[in-house]
């Protein structure tokens, strides 16, 4: 059997004491000491983090608002271009119809004077197909005061019937 003997634990018991001292004094002290230097550090990191990440969601925020003024400001200068070429497009058919509106003008203008040029030497012709015709049927010969009198007669009746 195992004897029991009062100073074998009294020493073991002062051993123990003593062995805990030692380590609580070099060990867990400097032990403690690096574990709550640890957990600042642990904080300090995580604090860090956060702000960074505030900082982030900050400046995804600005970037956000950037790109959605540029946007609208890339919009705005479409809308403006539209309109131009929108004004631009109606000067031009303007212009284009007032130049069709004006070539039409001098085409009827021209038609007119071809017809009055043509009709006055078609009254010519005529004139001068009814002097012969009219000489040879009387068979005489007309003074020429005779012959402007007819003239003027017979254009007067075609002015009449134009």
């Amino acid at each position: 059997m195992i004897e029991f003997r009062w100073y074998e634990l009294v020493w073991a018991v002062i051993n123990f004491g003593i062995l805990f001292f030692l380590l609580r004094k070099f060990l867990f002290g400097p032990v403690m000491g690096m574990m709550e230097k640890r957990r600042q550090e642990i904080a300090a990191n995580l604090r860090q983090a956060e702000e960074a990440r505030q900082e982030t969601a900050r400046l995804q925020a600005e970037y956000r608002a950037q790109l959605a003024a540029a946007q609208r400001e890339a919009q705005e200068i479409m809308d403006r271009a539209v309109r131009a070429a929108e004004e631009t497009r109606s000067r031009l058919v303007s212009e284009a119809q007032a130049e069709a509106a004006r070539l039409r003008d001098r085409a009827v203008e021209a038609i007119a004077q071809e017809k009055e040029k043509a009709l006055a030497e078609l009254r010519e012709e005529v004139t001068s197909l009814a002097i012969a015709a009219a000489s040879r049927i009387i068979r005489r010969t007309m003074t020429e005061e005779d012959e402007r009198r007819l003239v003027e007669e017979f254009a007067r009746e075609m002015g009449e019937t134009s």
